[in-house]
């Protein structure tokens, strides 16, 4: 099947359900302690239901947020888009670079108990106008954390800020890796170079 909206398009199976909505991002700091120093602990609840995503509310990006997700019919694998636009007048890829420190930030901040020993497979490939970077994550069998698997694909452009996860319910994420492939390498995106 193919899916196409006025953000990105990509091709995903036949027998798998997509649903679109929308979510608002907020500043969360209840949750701030000497041991968790930023707030990433405020957002369990969205990580577990939604996907391996940064919740927050950051003053580069607009509150609202364009979420797609494509779930397999037994429900164990899920493709969710999670999709942020710059403020009016801000080039994204001056705002964001996803490189393997931020990444490894990213990870510890939403994972604390794992940390970014944990990212695997990581590309990066700055091109200009467009900024694209991947990893994989496999959480230990004995961690309590959500999702169990995840492959993250990142891309910057001008006016958007692109995720794209594989999550998977099962440890062995890498049994999936053609069905991931076929997926994220159709995505195309819908934004000015």
């Amino acid at each position: 099947m193919h899916d196409a909206d006025n953000d990105f398009s990509l091709d995903y199976p036949s027998t798998w359900g997509v649903s679109n909505s929308t979510y608002t991002t907020y500043m969360c700091t209840s949750s701030v302690t000497p041991q968790f120093p930023n707030s990433s602990r405020c957002y369990q609840n969205e990580i577990k239901t939604i996907g391996p995503f940064d919740f927050n509310s950051y003053g580069t990006m607009k509150n609202a947020v364009h979420l797609i997700t494509f779930t397999s019919p037994d429900g164990k694998e899920k493709v969710v888009a999670f999709i942020s636009y710059f403020l009016d007048n801000l080039p994204g890829t001056s705002a964001i670079d996803p490189n393997l420190d931020w990444i490894g930030s990213e990870v510890s901040s939403d994972y604390p108990d794992i940390g970014r020993s944990q990212v695997g497979d990581f590309h990066y490939t700055p091109t200009g106008s467009r900024i694209y970077s991947s990893y994989t994550l496999k959480t230990p069998v004995t961690s309590a954390e959500y999702p169990l698997a995840y492959s993250l694909n990142y891309y910057v452009t001008y006016r958007h800020f692109y995720r794209f996860a594989f999550i998977s319910d099962d440890p062995t994420i890498h049994e999936y890796n053609d069905l991931r492939t076929y997926i994220i390498s159709s995505i195309k995106l819908n934004d000015i170079s």
